[in-house]
């Protein structure tokens, strides 16, 4: 099962971050997440990006 998540709606507003910000924390989470999960970082398997959309977290049967 895949499901994409597009950042603005997985990290709600906080306080007095702008949106800058705050995509580059979730840019470094999604980051570290590949480091732990992803054979090869560089080449994402689990966690794809989808440009304009945020990212997709794929199941293994549907890994490139």
């Amino acid at each position: 099962m895949a499901a994409s998540y597009p950042i603005a709606e997985s990290f709600p507003s906080s306080g007095g971050e702008s949106n800058n910000e705050q995509s580059h924390y979730v840019r470094l989470y999604i980051k570290r997440l590949r480091e732990k999960l992803e054979d090869d970082p560089t080449k994402p398997a689990y966690i794809r990006t989808e440009k304009g959309i945020g990212y997709r977290l794929c199941g293994s049967h549907e890994k490139v």
